[in-house]
């Protein structure tokens, strides 16, 4: 969860889309892989609310090959 906080914080920090890139997809490896925690669910909630969304233009086709993952918590982020 500290580690979401910390990658979150980065990205909205970065002065540059480009340079927010690798922090990204960093931050999504961590949701795919952990987002079926709750605790992890509700960290990403928070964080989402704090990025700009022209910052996810970046990584759109990695959030759509995720559209049918098998956690349900990351299957319902990632549709809403």
């Amino acid at each position: 969860v500290s580690a979401l906080r910390g990658f979150f914080r980065s990205i909205t920090l970065g002065a540059h889309l480009e340079q927010s890139l690798q922090d990204l997809l960093r931050l999504l490896t961590l949701w795919f892989r952990y987002g079926g925690d709750a605790r992890v669910d509700a960290a990403l909630s928070d964080g989402f609310a704090l990025v700009h969304v022209d910052t996810w233009l970046l990584v759109i086709p990695q959030i759509i090959a995720r559209i049918n993952a098998p956690q349900p918590r990351v299957r319902k982020a990632v549709q809403n």
